[in-house]
């Protein structure tokens, strides 16, 4: 199932790829990776749907989001790091220019090694409708700042938003 024995995500993978609208899943339940590259997604600017981009990658500690900053389309990022359970830290910054975000639902789902996490380049996030189970499971999370937020103020479904965070 997935790419679990996949250790590596290089950067020269993918490269010349630079039409494509879905990225959902594209590197689901990669349970060995350990170090992922994500440098040769960044021509892919026309990626509207990115949900489960991660999903499962456990043992990812740290991940650089900084090439996807260019996914300026991007509608759909639900589940992108969901259960990444090695994960203890995430910048956000790179997302702020995903303006266009109407579900960001599971975004860091059971991220369970996550201790803390910025959510202000969230801010951005104008057109989110959609924001369920947003840090479910974050067993870690001792504290969050949720003012970023204030500015989703089209959102219609936002359930169990923090459920779970038991620290």
């Amino acid at each position: 199932r997935g790419c679990s024995k996949l250790i590596h995500f290089g950067k020269d993978v993918f490269k010349n790829d630079t039409n494509r609208t879905n990225a959902s899943s594209l590197l689901y339940e990669c349970t060995s990776l350990t170090s992922v590259d994500l440098t040769s997604l960044a021509s892919w600017v026309n990626v509207t749907n990115c949900s489960g981009l991660l999903y499962g990658c456990t043992s990812l500690t740290s991940v650089d989001l900084t090439p996807l900053a260019s996914w300026v389309n991007v509608t759909n990022c639900s589940g992108l790091l969901q259960r990444c359970i090695s994960l203890t830290s995430v910048d956000l910054t790179s997302l702020a220019s995903w303006v266009k975000v109407t579900s960001c639902s599971s975004l860091l789902y059971e991220c369970t090694s996550l201790t803390s996490v910025d959510l202000t380049p969230l801010a951005s996030w104008v057109n989110v409708t959609n924001c369920n189970y947003l840090l479910y499971g974050c067993t870690s999370l001792t504290s969050v700042d949720l003012t970023p937020l204030a500015s989703w103020v089209k959102v219609t479904n936002c359930i169990y938003l923090l459920y779970g965070c038991t620290s």
